[in-house]
């Protein structure tokens, strides 16, 4: 099987490392904290210009792509199913708009966590024509639009729960899961259809 798998909040808990180096810039700015707490999106939640986040993210996102921490079995199951034959295919939007060195830098993270993979796309803006030109069977994501959106075109998408989806996952209709083991359980009884 072909498994696509987002990583920013997919694999790592980028959204709370993003929010550790939101702080510390805020700080340096106004120090005024999160102004708008119902925000996601951080530009929003602490009231920032444009010039403001374009300046965050030229000093940071690298550094926060660099330093955000894998999830808990994230890892492992990643490269249990690697080595049980399903191709892994990484698909992120992490682009080289914001960062030129977003390439380079999510392929060396991947090999210093010693995560196994076939393929690593990036600027995957629109993640249904990567999965579609990709033949992705089967793809994870943290992202409730882009679950809806895949399985909306029929390819199967299963969401891993986070803060930032959790208020609109639909518990008796969407595929979700809280962790990495109930993802490969899924897969593992997918493939066995």
């Amino acid at each position: 099987m072909r498994i696509g798998i987002d990583i920013d909040n997919t694999i790592t808990d980028t959204y709370k490392t993003f929010l550790e180096y939101c702080y510390i810039y805020d700080n340096t700015l106004r120090g005024n904290g999160i102004i708008n707490d119902h925000q996601h999106n951080v530009q929003y939640k602490f009231d920032w210009t444009n010039d403001e986040m374009k300046n965050f993210n030229d000093k940071c996102v690298d550094e926060i792509n660099i330093n955000a921490k894998i999830f808990r079995d994230a890892k492992e199951v990643i490269n249990r199913l690697y080595d049980e034959g399903h191709e892994i295919y990484f698909i992120t939007a992490r682009n080289k708009k914001i960062s030129p060195k977003a390439e380079k830098i999510t392929f060396n993270w991947l090999k210093e966590n010693n995560i196994k993979f076939h393929n690593l796309i990036i600027n995957a803006e629109v993640k249904l024509r990567e999965c579609i030109d990709n033949d992705i069977d089967i793809m994870i994501d943290d992202s409730y639009k882009i679950y809806k959106k895949l399985n909306d075109n029929n390819i199967r998408c299963i969401l891993l729960e986070n803060a930032l989806n959790r208020d609109i996952l639909n518990r008796e209709k969407d595929l979700f899961f809280e962790d990495w083991n109930g993802i490969y359980k899924y897969i593992n009884i997918v493939e066995c259809k």
